[in-house]
C-alpha cells in the first residue's frame, strides 16, 4: 500500500509540472524532427511567444538560425553569458518598412550589450532574410562557429549552450528599448 501512496504522489507531481509547462519560465518543449528527443538533441526551442530554431551547415563550419517572434519590435538571441548578459554574444535586428536590420553585439556588462565593431571586434552575422507579418518579426541568419572575433562566443558543436531569447516592445525598430519578454534555456548545437 505505501508503494501505491508513493506512486500516486509521484504521478500528482508529474502531472503538476505538465500542467505549468505553459509558464513562460519554464523550459521550452523539446523536438527533433517532430519527435519528442533528448535535451542533447535540441534544434529548436519554443515558447508562446518566440521561437528559435538552428540547423549547423553541411561544413560544419556556420549555424543557421530561425528566430521569430511576437512583436513588431527588435528580436534577440544570446548566447553563453558569464553573468546574466555579460559576456555573452548577441544577434538582435529588427524589420522595418520591409528592410531587415541585424547587429552582432557583446555583452559588455550584466545588463548592457554594445556593437562588436565599436568594442574592437568584427561583425560576423550573416543575414539571410527578414520579415514581419500579423504581428510577428523573424530573422533568418546565419553565423560561424568560431569567428576567431573575442567578442564571440565559440558555438562548439555537441556541448551545451546557455541561450538566451527577448524582444522588445510592438513597434520599437532600435537597439535601445528595453525588452518586453525574455527567457533562457540550455542547448546543444
Amino acid at each position: 500500500m505505501k508503494k501505491i501512496l508513493v506512486y500516486v504522489a509521484i504521478f500528482a507531481m508529474s502531472i503538476s509540472l505538465l500542467s505549468a509547462s505553459g509558464n513562460k519560465e519554464n523550459p521550452p518543449e523539446v523536438s527533433l524532427n517532430g519527435e519528442n528527443a533528448v535535451a542533447d538533441a535540441i534544434t529548436s526551442a519554443s515558447f508562446d511567444n518566440i521561437s528559435l530554431e538552428w540547423k549547423v551547415s553541411e561544413t560544419g563550419d556556420e549555424i543557421e538560425f530561425i528566430l521569430q517572434a511576437k512583436t513588431t519590435g527588435w528580436i534577440a538571441v544570446g548566447f553563453d553569458p558569464s553573468q546574466i548578459m555579460k559576456d555573452a554574444q548577441f544577434v538582435i535586428g529588427y524589420v522595418n518598412s520591409g528592410d531587415a536590420v541585424i547587429r552582432d553585439d557583446f555583452g559588455n556588462s550584466s545588463f548592457s550589450h554594445a556593437p562588436d565593431t565599436g568594442l574592437g571586434g568584427t561583425d560576423d552575422v550573416r543575414l539571410i532574410s527578414g520579415l514581419e507579418e500579423d504581428g510577428w518579426t523573424q530573422l533568418i541568419f546565419a553565423l560561424p562557429v568560431n569567428s576567431g572575433d573575442d567578442k564571440d562566443v565559440p558555438l562548439t558543436l555537441g556541448e551545451k549552450h546557455n541561450i538566451l531569447l527577448a524582444f522588445g516592445p510592438d513597434n520599437k525598430d532600435d537597439f535601445r528599448t528595453k525588452h518586453s519578454f525574455r527567457t533562457s534555456f540550455e542547448g546543444v548545437f
